[in-house]
């Protein structure tokens, strides 16, 4: 069985914008950290936005360099 991606939502305990998200590939790397957010809730709004957005692409709308 393969491993898939996943989304993590991660704390940091220093600042005021605390929360971001990143993008960990099946195995293991880290493919995408966000900017940060002050919260929780907004940084989850993000994470829905950025999933619907990369769920409507095609395979057209990316460039291969």
């Amino acid at each position: 069985m393969t491993k898939r991606a996943k989304i993590q939502i991660v704390c940091s305990k220093r600042g005021l914008e605390r929360w971001h998200y990143r993008l960990v590939g099946g195995n293991g790397e880290i493919m995408v950290t966000s900017e940060k957010f002050g919260s929780r809730a907004d940084c989850k709004r993000r994470v829905k936005r950025f999933m619907s957005v990369t769920l409507n692409l095609l395979d057209d709308d990316i460039e291969q360099v």
